[in-house]
């Protein structure tokens, strides 16, 4: 699996943006206490651990679709010979 640089970039930066914007919702609302460590440790767990999940789909979907979209397009190159 190819790695595109750019992407990373892209997620990486969305990620950092989305970790700060729930950072200072935590803040604003009162969520947990911003003074525990062991809060932020939990947090930083659950959010590693459902990001890891969604990547994990999120990349198992885009080689099944991959591989769906070749096949059709091998039929469609055998059909036009």
């Amino acid at each position: 699996m190819r790695i595109d640089i750019e992407v990373a970039k892209r997620t990486t930066v969305m990620l950092i943006a989305v970790v700060a914007l729930i950072g200072i919702f935590v803040w604003l609302f009162g969520w947990f206490p911003v003074d525990e460590p062991r809060y932020w440790f939990c947090f930083f767990v659950c959010f590693g651990i459902s990001f890891a999940a969604s990547v994990t789909a999120s990349a198992w979907k885009e080689n099944m679709d991959n591989r769906r979209l070749e096949e059709g397009l091998r039929r469609l190159k055998e059909e036009q010979r």
